[in-house]
């Protein structure tokens, strides 16, 4: 497997990991944006810690904009599951998945005037395949009967996934595992802020919520994190957004292999679209020459 291969492999085994949150974040008796805090605090902290123990230096990179891109999507990454866990509750996860996951929607449309890359109808074919897929995956979850501040929450936290992809996708001078403890990090603090502002600091855990917790924040957050953020400086903004939905339908396999959740006729559907749209999008640029997963152009 050379490099490329290994770096689009590193960024879906990240999604798989990020689609569990749910199943394990069910496992904990706490207030949703109680468990984003914990999940920040010890992912950046680890992640910092491994840092240090292998002696990286937290430098500031010669191009300041750098930094920036790193704390923006940091940041970004804090609002968008502050937006998404409040949306949960007031919208529900299903409609709340999909507002969040027109984030990679929104940058896709943009990434000709952002990153100068030029869309294919492959990607665009794919693309919508998976959108529909999603859609099919949640639309069950949604009712008539939402108040509208879940659907404005859920607006906003594919806003701020849109962002901090974006953000994300622009750094290339920092060190993965640097550039993830900052980010983690960052996102800690914008989720404190939050929190200090909404409901204080005090956190009150029970005993048999620590294990969920620290899966969550050590294998969900920090490894997750690691993997994700440094691999999407490396990839095509079209492999972002198309396999990204590998997020959501690992989040309800999750919720059937973990949960005992039911899968409806539709759901199974959506599925496979998000497969077929996917693979036979990567598939086709790969078999022409002008996409390679991991090679931006």
């Amino acid at each position: 497997m050379n490099n490329t291969d290994r770096t689009f492999a590193l960024f879906l085994f990240s999604l798989v990991l990020f689609g569990t949150n749910g199943a394990v974040a069910d496992q904990i008796d706490l207030p949703s944006n109680q468990i984003v805090l914990l999940r920040t605090l010890i992912g950046g902290s680890a992640l910092t810690i491994t840092a240090v123990i292998l002696g990286r230096r937290f430098t500031m990179p010669e191009d300041r904009r750098q930094m920036l891109y790193v704390l923006g999507s940091g940041i970004t990454l804090g609002i968008s599951w502050i937006f998404l866990y409040e949306a949960y509750i007031l919208a529900g996860v299903g409609i709340s998945s999909m507002l969040y996951y027109c984030g990679p929607a929104v940058v896709l449309i943009l990434s000709p005037v952002i990153f100068k890359e030029k869309l294919t109808a492959p990607g665009l074919i794919g693309f919508t395949a998976v959108l529909i897929g999603a859609i099919l995956m949640c639309i069950r979850s949604v009712s008539s009967d939402v108040d509208p501040l879940g659907y404005l929450l859920g607006i906003g936290s594919a806003l701020a996934h849109a962002a901090m992809l974006v953000f994300g996708k622009k750094v290339t001078g920092v060190d993965g595992l640097e550039n993830s403890s900052i980010q983690l990090l960052a996102a800690f603090a914008t989720v404190l802020v939050y929190s200090l502002a909404t409901s204080g600091a005090t956190i009150s855990v029970q005993s048999e919520d620590w294990f969920p917790i620290l899966v969550l924040g050590l294998a969900n957050t920090a490894f997750g994190c690691l993997l994700y953020f440094s691999t999407i400086p490396k990839l095509h903004t079209q492999t972002i957004s198309v396999w990204g939905y590998l997020e959501p339908l690992s989040a309800l396999l999750a919720g059937v292999l973990l949960l005992g959740e039911s899968l409806y006729s539709e759901q199974w559907l959506g599925a496979l679209l998000i497969l077929a749209g996917a693979i036979g999008m990567e598939l086709f640029e790969s078999r022409t020459g002008r996409h390679i997963p991991g090679a931006p152009k």
